[in-house]
């Protein structure tokens, strides 16, 4: 992995690079008395040193999802075996020392497993209200593996009381920024709901396992569409796995058939399918058997996924804050750096009577900068009600089809009296039609996100953006023209600064964000703001219509009609099928109707949580660029009062402080440029 390892080495020398021109430039704005700006750099500076490379590996069940990690991290640090075992997600990070954080899910099922162990049992009877325990590494097993793998394996992730587990490990890739998720199979509808809602926007790489024995299934292909790109992974990685167990005479008919299947759904192609043996890898790996490990075809992947995260995300990461640092400089050269000039060129009185007379101006500023925020949030309180409303509406529409749904279902194995064991038989069959009103749900909802709820979303932010813009531009034009009164001084801004959105220009000023996923921060650097948060509405759409999934997740809803006893009077019945079907369908469309209004409250509230960057942003930026006029003006009356020798020596050093940014500009846009040149061209996959 020396080619590997060396472009997380390279991504740390510029991450080092970056991190020293923005210390430099706090220095400077700290000598300019830009508090805002300084805040703006902290903030950057955290972000930058903070960057991780985040992997999500997904797959169904036994497709060797954690055998894979343990190849990548070398180490035998998840469980994994022959039979399915992953019932939590595990994110394995950076640590000095070897440790494991299991966090609960909330709310627990209810009732909770007959297994769970009595150290997690006495700690949850505390009531402590710690949602997490550190458990012992040599025990991880036990709480991230599914205990019995006779029973179904969905029925299994679902009753776990864990929701995911921080697994802390001194390893060279985590050393590097690396984080590792692997999830429970994709089969089952709580993970599904849990991966999209929690991770799918959050994360960089998305690595999806699947089996020689069972290439590109129709159920893969259907989260690949409806789940994983829709967040903007354009650029998915497909991983063939047991290869080695494929037949030589069949693999070049395994080799073309992947390919043709997949190499439209990732905008790598064919470059982005591996066929590897995760197995070959780890255990090569674990016996520094060098030549098993090459014949495994994992090290193509590895340098392929290291490529893409500190070459193509990294230098995206760094772009991103570079731009922002770059605003900055140019603030403090073309504007900051001319207004205390000129205004140290004023008299003491002569400035005092300037700022008396612009404060009325600048109290007029603060009052339109509260009446953007108000549209704002005006906006957001009006998409918020509407989401709610549809939604509402939404929920009652699904429990309706409930029944209509149910009478169409064949039951796959109907009670027999026949077979012996009828509680049980009664019990599968419950299970069964649950399962599938659960992917009925989650059909119907999908496409109720992407031609309802996304348009809506979209829309509404579209026009909250178009109308604040102009005000913004407006309110910013005046800070300008007062900037230029108090110092005399009328600034020209560079070309770039000219493309620069008054949006843009306030969030800079808030220190810069990224709402929503990568594939929105994407959107938004090549596109722009405006196009960025147009970008959101897939995501936001997605991820709303998701609550529904997750109530209904069939083997938490079935498990608890089973525990309450509700099939308890079929025993004596004819047409037991039909009437567990009804019973089914009946509690599920009553829970439906019930909840109704506080499904739509959460999936409303969701909505304003994701909004919630852009409102702060807005008001926290336009906040900055009124204080900073009150900064600037009260800096130069300090130096006025303290005479004239002193004033003479703040002339220099201010253009001292702007011969020094303008080579530190001059030095990071050759850092830009490099970064944006750099060359973009995934490592290919094998076979």
């Amino acid at each position: 992995m020396v080619s590997a390892y060396q472009e997380y080495d390279a991504f740390q020398v510029n991450r080092a690079t970056l991190l020293e021109m923005i210390k430099e430039a706090e220095g400077q704005v700290e000598f300019l008395g830009m508090t805002d700006k300084r805040d703006t750099l902290a903030q950057l500076v955290e972000k930058v040193r903070s960057e991780r490379f985040k992997v999500l590996v997904l797959g169904e069940f036994k497709r060797g999802k954690s055998t894979l990690i343990n190849a990548l991290l070398g180490q035998d640090v998840l469980p994994a075996y022959v039979t399915p075992c992953t019932a939590i997600i595990n994110e394995v990070k950076w640590g000095e020392t070897k440790r494991a954080v299991v966090h609960f899910r909330d709310p627990l099922p209810d009732p909770l497993p007959k297994s769970l162990q009595d150290s997690v049992r006495t700690h949850l009877a505390s009531g402590n209200g710690n949602r997490s325990i550190e458990v012992p590494v040599e025990d991880l097993e036990d709480y991230v593996a599914i205990s019995d793998p006779a029973k179904d394996h969905a029925e299994s992730v679902a009753e776990s009381p864990f929701d995911h587990v921080d697994i802390f490990w001194p390893l060279d890739l985590c050393r590097n920024g690396v984080e590792i998720i692997d999830s429970p199979g994709l089969n089952e509808h709580g993970t599904r709901t849990k991966i999209t809602m929690d991770y799918l926007t959050t994360v960089d790489a998305v690595l999806f396992v699947m089996s020689c024995q069972a290439l590109a299934s129709q159920s893969e292909l259907h989260v690949i569409e409806k789940y994983i790109r829709p967040t903007g992974h354009e650029e998915l990685f497909f991983i063939a796995n047991r290869f080695n167990e494929v037949r030589q005479r069949d693999r070049e008919r395994i080799v073309n058939y992947g390919r043709e299947k997949l190499k439209g759904m990732t905008a790598f192609g064919e470059a982005g399918i591996f066929f590897i043996s995760a197995l070959d890898a780890l255990d090569g790996r674990l016996d520094n058997d060098l030549d098993q490990i090459e014949s495994s075809g994992v090290i193509p992947l590895e340098n392929a996924l290291s490529r893409f995260l500190a070459h193509d995300r990294g230098r995206i990461k760094l772009l991103q804050s570079s731009r922002e640092l770059n605003r900055v400089i140019k603030e403090a050269i073309n504007k900051t750096i001319p207004n205390q000039l000129g205004m140290l060129e004023a008299s003491l009185s002569d400035l005092e009577a300037r700022y008396a007379n612009i404060k009325p101006r600048l109290d007029d500023a603060e009052r339109r900068r509260r009446q953007i925020i108000e549209k704002v949030s005006r906006h957001r309180d009006r998409l918020r009600e509407t989401v709610r409303r549809e939604s509402s509406i939404r929920v009652r529409e699904i429990a309706n089809l409930v029944p209509e749904w149910t009478t169409a279902y064949e039951v796959k194995e109907p009670f027999s009296v026949l077979k012996l064991r009828t509680k049980e038989q009664i019990e599968s069959i419950a299970k069964e039609v649950g399962e599938a009103l659960s992917t009925n749900i989650e059909e119907s909802q999908n496409e109720w996100g992407k031609t309802v709820l996304e348009p809506l979303i979209r829309d509404h932010l579209t026009e909250m953006v178009e109308s604040i813009d102009s005000s913004v531009g407006s309110l910013l034009d005046e800070i300008d023209d007062i900037k230029a009164e108090l110092s005399g001084v009328t600034a020209t801004p560079e070309t770039d600064e000219k493309d620069i959105s008054p949006l843009e220009r306030v969030v800079s000023a808030a220190g810069g964000f990224v709402i929503g996923g990568i594939g929105s921060a994407l959107v938004g650097g090549t596109m722009g703001f405006k196009e960025m948060i147009k970008s959101l509405g897939p995501q936001i759409a997605l991820v709303v219509g998701m609550y529904i999934v997750g109530i209904t997740n069939p083997f938490i809803f079935i498990g608890a009609l089973l525990a309450a006893g509700a099939f308890q009077g079929f025993l004596k019945q004819s047409s037991i099928t039909a009437q567990t079907k009804k019973k089914v369908a009946e509690e599920m469309s009553k829970k439906l109707s019930t909840e109704a209004v506080e499904i739509a409250e959460k999936m409303a509230f969701a909505v304003e949580e994701k909004t919630e960057a852009f409102t702060g942003s807005i008001a926290e930026g336009l906040d900055r660029e009124i204080k900073s006029v009150h900064q600037q003006v009260e800096e130069a009356l300090r130096e006025l009062k303290a005479g004239e020798s002193q004033v003479a020596l703040k002339r220099k050093q201010l253009v001292d402080s702007k011969t020094q940014l303008a080579d530190l500009d001059s030095r990071l846009i050759d850092f830009i440029f490099s970064q944006s040149f750099a060359s973009n061209q995934p490592t290919g996959g094998t076979s």
